[in-house]
């Protein structure tokens, strides 16, 4: 609940005839929050791996049949 209007203390609603409050909720979504940006994280990081990787291999062939001849490579 990161609504600029709601102040952390503002009464969100009853649950078992407790208030709960926006910072309690805040405070508990904190540990969910992050474990989801960190699964994200992992999930773009592989993307970009892949593509990368995806990359050299297709730039190797142009470069490979060169590496035999040392004399006659384009400079």
């Amino acid at each position: 609940m990161n609504t600029p209007n709601l102040r952390p203390a503002r009464f969100w609603f009853r649950s078992n005839g407790d208030p709960l409050r926006v910072d309690a909720i805040n405070t508990r979504m904190k540990a969910y929050t992050f474990k989801m940006q960190m699964r994200i994280y992992a999930l773009r990081k592989d993307i970009l791996d892949r593509k990368i990787n995806d990359m050299l291999i297709v730039s190797r062939p142009a470069n490979a049949k060169w590496a035999g001849r040392k004399s006659s490579a384009p400079r």
